[in-house]
């Protein structure tokens, strides 16, 4: 049950999102489920459903045990984006692993929450073990039940005085080669008290944020072998990683489920970087930022706008245009990069050249180029397969055949210089040919002077 201070709340960011501007919105879709655990005290959280709210999103918080819950309604999306609280309870067949890959290769966005503790005591309760085994698809690791991650040198002694099991992180502990276009730069410290994750080799990850050296997993109820064997220990446990499947679909998994929370927010003796970070990770989850879009593609004879319906020929001069534009919160605007590359395939690359900047507008910009085509007939591929850490993938490709020349598009032979002397070698023979013949012709047939002709009866 929501408790009176969260409705309140929700009403506030209501009336606030009326009567000023929404900062940010979701490029393709804000209808958003939230499952949560019927032991969860929702008005922890209020500061960051309010900030949704305030964004455009329409939420649907559910709780896990309740009847009739699916992410598909008629083999379509119920909803855009889904937001899983760790819960105790164990999740319906509806939230497998099978289905929430589903949803999303659908282009459903994900945001899975992990904690290390509970009211029991402590373990990893994300929802069970289906939300464990997607996550191993996607080559993330969480730790096991009943462990917990600990920094006896970066902790905060308020909130974790015994435990050591609050950390306090900084820049220096976020991957910014991957998390640069995923949150802004972060200024203030990060309170952490959850879980950590084993990334594999995907080229489909992005590690956010590791935790520090000195810090280590472990399971409390072996706390002698922790110093022999620890699950994962220094940067090699991440504790926020990311996602992004080749149809741009986002998952996002976050480690700590207090580190949305309120006490973390609003720390006694210290401002915190809690709330900017969250909202940075949910944005790009829910594609309000690094969203990039395809507007237009575009190829043709070099200096013409003739298309090649029947295909180009062998040295032909190609044009090849592609318009890009990027989401930036409200509404679409021109991508600029120089980076951006055209492939020409056949098998291998013929060519990988790169795209200029040919023309801004007001939504997208348009990037071009011209090659010649090389002297090999066959079919082709144009490509453009733009992949960036934390932005949206652009892969387009198209078709093209090549073929040789006609007989009668071939250049003439007295085009050609190399040929010349082997024209004039000809004509010359045909010329001598013609006078030979005629000299021999009209040189006259009268007999030499003195030879007598004997005529005969």
């Amino acid at each position: 049950m929501l408790s009176k201070s969260v409705f309140t709340s929700i009403a506030l960011a209501v009336v606030s999102s009326i009567i000023s501007p929404v900062q940010a919105k979701p490029a393709y879709g804000a209808n958003t489920l939230v499952v949560i655990d019927s032991n969860i005290d929702l008005s922890e959280y209020s500061t960051y459903f309010d900030d949704l709210l305030f964004r455009g999103y329409e939420l649907s918080i559910k709780n896990a045990k309740d009847e009739g819950l699916s992410l598909f309604s008629f083999g379509e999306k119920s909803y855009d984006n889904v937001i899983l609280f760790p819960t105790q309870s164990k999740l319906s067949e509806e939230f497998s692993a099978h289905k929430l890959a589903d949803f999303f290769n659908d282009g459903g966005n994900i945001l899975a929450i992990s904690t290390a503790k509970n009211p029991n005591g402590h373990g990893n309760i994300l929802g069970g073990e289906n939300i464990r085994d997607f996550a191993s698809e996607l080559d993330i690791a969480i730790s096991p039940r009943n462990s917990k991650l600990v920094d006896h040198f970066n902790y905060d002694k308020d909130l974790s005085p015994i435990d050591h099991d609050t950390l306090i992180l900084d820049k220096k502990n976020f991957d910014w080669t991957y998390s640069a276009n995923i949150i802004e730069e972060v200024t203030l410290p990060i309170l952490y008290n959850g879980a950590g994750a084993y990334l594999g080799n995907s080229e489909l990850l992005f590690p956010i944020l590791s935790a520090p050296s000195t810090a280590y997993v472990y399971n409390p109820k072996d706390e002698s072998d922790v110093l022999e064997s620890p699950w994962i220990a220094g940067s090699q446990s991440y504790l926020i990683a990311g996602s992004q499947g080749l149809n741009n679909a986002r998952f996002m998994w976050v480690g700590s489920v207090d580190l949305f929370s309120n006490s973390f927010v609003n720390h006694k003796s210290f401002e915190t970087g809690n709330r900017k970070l969250v909202n940075d990770l949910t944005s790009w989850a829910f594609q309000e930022r690094g969203v990039l879009r395809t507007v237009f593609t575009e190829d043709n004879l070099a200096n013409t706008e003739k298309v090649a319906f029947e295909g180009y020929k062998i040295n032909d001069d190609l044009t090849y245009k592609i318009g890009i534009s990027q989401w930036n919160g409200q509404k679409w605007v021109p991508f600029q990069a120089d980076d951006v590359q055209l492939e020409f395939i056949m098998l291998d690359p013929y060519y990988r050249v790169n795209l200029s900047v040919e023309s801004i507008n007001d939504s997208f910009t348009t990037y071009a180029t011209t090659f010649k085509i090389p002297d090999q007939h066959g079919v082709f591929t144009l490509s453009v397969d733009y992949k960036r850490n934390g932005l949206s993938y652009i892969n387009k490709k198209k078709l093209v055949t090549v073929r040789h020349n006609a007989n009668d598009e071939w250049a003439r032979s007295w085009e050609i210089s190399n040929s010349w002397v082997y024209l004039t070698s000809a004509v010359t023979v045909v010329v001598a040919w013609i006078a030979f013949v005629f000299f021999y012709v009209y040189s006259g047939n009268s007999p030499p002077q003195g030879l007598k002709i004997k005529k005969t009866q």
